[in-house]
Order: C-alpha cells, then sequence, then structure tokens
C-alpha cells in the first residue's frame, strides 16, 4: 500500500473510531455469555434479520438443550481449524520461524465444500433438520477451508434459531466470534447476538453486543469500511430501542437524540422522531413533547405516525391547559390527512377517534359545550357508517341538551332510531346507542307534554271570551278575598 495514502486514511479511520467510541458515556459491556437466559415476551425484531419494530407473540420457551453439537463443533475448531498465527514479517526476519499463511482456495477447490453446503440447505427446505446438520458437522470434522467452517456455523445458528433454541444459537455464534474475531462478518454476528438476546429477555447482554459492534471498528479495512459504517449506526438505534422497550424512557430519549444529531441519509428520520416523541410522553415532560411533536410535524409531514403524533401533541397542549392548542391539534387530524389516511386507513379512524372523543370528553366535563359540539360534529362527518356517525350523533344530542336545545337533540335522537334498520345484528356499543337514543327521545317527550300540561294549568286550558273575544281571561291560582 502506498505509504501516503496509509498515512492519509489512518486520521480519518481514528477520528471516525473515537466519534464511535464516544458516541456514549456508557463503558463497553462484557461479552461473556451464558449458557441460557430467561424468556420475555418476543419484542419487535427478528432474531437475525433487522425489521421495523411490531408486535409478535410471546416466546414460550428458551431452550437450553445442549446437544453433541456444541461440543463438537469447538472441539473440532480448537483441534483441527485454529486459524494459523500471522506474524509480522519484521518479526520474522531472522528466519528461525517458518512464517504461516492461510491458505487460498481457488473456486474449483471450494466447489466440493460447496456442493455438500448448498446439499444442507437443501434438506433444511424438505424439512429434514436432522440430516442437513449431520451434513453441515460433516463438513466442519472435514479439512474443509476456513470460509466454508464460518458459513456452515452461520447456518448452524440460523438452524438452532428456526427451531426456537436460542441459547444454543448463542453458543455457535460465540464460538464464530471466538475463533474469527477479525472475520469481517464478525461484527454483523455480533450485531445478530444482541438482537437475538434481546428476544431472549436478556437486555443487559444484548446492549453489550451492540456496543462490542462498534468495538471492533478499530480492526476494519477500509474497503469494508462503508457497509460497516451502516452496521455501527443500525447498532446505535438498537441501543435507543432496547432501551425504549425496556421501558427506560430517561435513557431513549437522550440516545433518540443522539442519533438524530448523526444527521445521517439512511436514518429513518420519522420513526425516529416518533419514539422520541413517545419516550417523552411517558416522562410526561409535555413541553418537551410539544417542541419534539412540533418538530415532528415540520420534518415529516407525511409520515404515517403523524396521526399519532397529534394525538400526543393534542393531549400535552391538554394537559398543560392549553386548550385552544389543543383543539387546534384536534381539528387538524380530524379536517386533514386524507391522503396519509388511504396508506393505513384503520390506524387513522383510531386516531381520529380516540384524539376526538378525548378532547371532546374533556370539554364536555368542563362546561365548554360550544367547542366539544365543535369537534363531535367534525368527528360525525368524517364516515357516514353506522359505527362511527351515530355514537358521535348520540354525544351532539347530549350537548344540545346542555345547552338548552331539546327539539334538536329531539332530532338526533329520532335520526339514530330511524338508522336501526341499517344495523341487523349491532355491536353491543351500538345497541346501548340505540337503547339511550330511545330513551333519552322519550325522555325529552315526556318532559315537553308534563311542562305543556304546567302551562295549560296555569294560564287556563279554554278561556272566557270578554270584550271582544281577543283576551284571555285573567286567571289566578290566588283567589280574591271577599
Amino acid at each position: 500500500m502506498n505509504p501516503k495514502s496509509t498515512s492519509s486514511r489512518r486520521p480519518f479511520l481514528l477520528e471516525w473510531w473515537i466519534a464511535a467510541c464516544l458516541w456514549t458515556s456508557v463503558p463497553l459491556l462484557a461479552s461473556e455469555d451464558p449458557p441460557s437466559a430467561k424468556a420475555k415476551p418476543d419484542v419487535s425484531h427478528d432474531p437475525v434479520r433487522p425489521a421495523a419494530p411490531s408486535r409478535a407473540a410471546p416466546l414460550n420457551t428458551v431452550s437450553t438443550n445442549t446437544t453433541p453439537l456444541v461440543t463438537a463443533v469447538e472441539d473440532s475448531l480448537r483441534s483441527q481449524f485454529e486459524p494459523p498465527t500471522v506474524l509480522p514479517s519484521e518479526l520474522t526476519a531472522s528466519g528461525n520461524l517458518i512464517p504461516k499463511s492461510a491458505k487460498v482456495y481457488s473456486a474449483d477447490e471450494l466447489r466440493p465444500w460447496r456442493t455438500q453446503v448448498d446439499g444442507a440447505l437443501r434438506l433444511r427446505s424438505e424439512k429434514n433438520l436432522a440430516a442437513a446438520e449431520n451434513t453441515l458437522i460433516g463438513v466442519l470434522y472435514s479439512n474443509s477451508p476456513l470460509e466454508i467452517q464460518r458459513e456452515c456455523l452461520k447456518h448452524l445458528a440460523q438452524f438452532a434459531i428456526d427451531a426456537r433454541q436460542y441459547s444454543r444459537a448463542q453458543q455457535i455464534y460465540s464460538q464464530y466470534v471466538n475463533r474469527f474475531p477479525g472475520d469481517p462478518e464478525t461484527p454483523e454476528i455480533l450485531f445478530r447476538q444482541g438482537m437475538l438476546y434481546r428476544q431472549m429477555g436478556a437486555e443487559a447482554l444484548a446492549l453489550s453486543k451492540f456496543y462490542a459492534v462498534m468495538s471492533t471498528a478499530i480492526s476494519i479495512a477500509e474497503v469494508q469500511l462503508p457497509r460497516y459504517r451502516s452496521l455501527v449506526l443500525l447498532a446505535q438505534t438498537e441501543i435507543a430501542d432496547t432501551y425504549y422497550l425496556q421501558g427506560k424512557f430517561s435513557d431513549s430519549a437522550d440516545y433518540f437524540r443522539k442519533v438524530l444529531k448523526l444527521d445521517q441519509a439512511e436514518l429513518n428520520e420519522p420513526l425516529i422522531r416518533y419514539k422520541l416523541v413517545k419516550s417523552l410522553a411517558a416522562l410526561e415532560r409535555h413541553t418537551d413533547v410539544i417542541a419534539e411533536g412540533q418538530m415532528f410535524l415540520s420534518k415529516c409531514p407525511t409520515a404515517a405516525e403523524l396521526p399519532e403524533v397529534r394525538f400526543l401533541l393534542s393531549d400535552s397542549y391538554r394537559r398543560l391547559g392549553r386548550g385552544r392548542e389543543a383543539l387546534d391539534q384536534t381539528l387538524a387530524l380530524l379536517t386533514a390527512g386524507k391522503a396519509g389516511a388511504e396508506k393505513d386507513p384503520a390506524a387513522w379512524a383510531y386516531w381520529q377517534q380516540r384524539t376526538g372523543n378525548d378532547l371532546a370528553n374533556q370539554l364536555y366535563r368542563e362546561g365548554d359545550y360550544l367547542s366539544a359540539l365543535q369537534v363531535y360534529e367534525t368527528l360525525s362527518k368524517l364516515r357516514d357508517t353506522p359505527e362511527w356517525q351515530l355514537p358521535a350523533w348520540y354525544q351532539m344530542g347530549l350537548v344540545f341538551e346542555r345547552l338548552g336545545q331539546p327539539r334538536k337533540s329531539a332530532d338526533l335522537y329520532r335520526r339514530i332510531l330511524d338508522r336501526q334498520k341499517e344495523v341487523p345484528t349491532p355491536s353491543p356499543g351500538l345497541t346501548l346507542v340505540f337503547e339511550m337514543a330511545k330513551w333519552r327521545s322519550e325522555n325529552i317527550s315526556w318532559t315537553d307534554l308534563a311542562e305543556k300540561d304546567t302551562a295549560s294549568a296555569i294560564q287556563g286550558v279554554a278561556p272566557t271570551e270578554t270584550g271582544n273575544g281577543n283576551e284571555p281571561e285573567n286567571v289566578s291560582l290566588i283567589r280574591p278575598k271577599k
């Protein structure tokens, strides 16, 4: 290599390495792996391939089955496949030692080994797991090249994951890292271990692996640097995610902010900012929620997470007593964003209904009936299905009663009852709406009739004609004294 290019590269690598290590003040944790870990509910990611957060079924058990495979692989690697120790040329200049070097195999020489590995994968696709494992173990016991051994170990670990034998997979991954620490794929193996530990519920060990991904940066060749920088960035986001999933929202908020400061184009900025707002909302730091929420609206106006962020903004404004701004956020969510609603209509419907109901119900309780009516009316116009529209009409009827306009209330209750035939088998909630609308409609009719009877009793039912016959007799309930 050109000494000039080497010297120019070193400051850049050193600067990047220091930035990676000092990105967090938390020290690197030990990477010792226990034989098993306590099972916890499955978190959002696939144990091997990183994916967007989602809710998955809980893990039932964590297998601690230690089969002869682990021991066999360990003994085989120790006795036969120890990578040769290659000393620097300046240390062997005396000629007292014969320099060792790993043999480089041609494609033709590797073909028989790859044929066996491909055969094992084919057996695995045919659900013949035992035969597939035996084939790979046989390749490991033979005098196979190191790159074939690494490939076999990765496949065996994946087989264990597919069989939900997570502790066994971790042991195989640990053997890989211990035997091939300088392998270009070691950082990726460490990352997979971190994801798998987090799925097993061992968050501390997961964090140690994510930090280890960053600590291996110093040994990465320049040609591998672009790909590895992406992996380091991913590890940093997963550190933040791990704190987030643990409920350590103060730590997760700090780390999400640090990730955003990196300003990397490949970062999923809407998702990171959304998790930051969620972390702050969980801490009830409502002023910070408003600041970061407004930043989200500015930078990510079309993000899928927009409706929930508006809900969190509205909630924080409401809790800080800023009712007008809470109302503005709610109405913005209810009246805008049709393009976003088309992408995920179920999510938008949920957050529109929840945001509108939460704020309108509070306004109703606080006696701000006009504002509550505005929200309910806006909600009712979003969809015309009975399940959506009729509950909103019922709430509007209650508001009109509070405003002293029973005729408008009665009209809404009648409209609700007229649409009852549209829903032959209503849900329990909608059934209750029909029952309450009927009861309140009858109650308004009874009250109206009672008021008319009272007025008739006071003023008289059949007035006696006097004078020109146009003036009613003056009726008094108090008899004059004689």
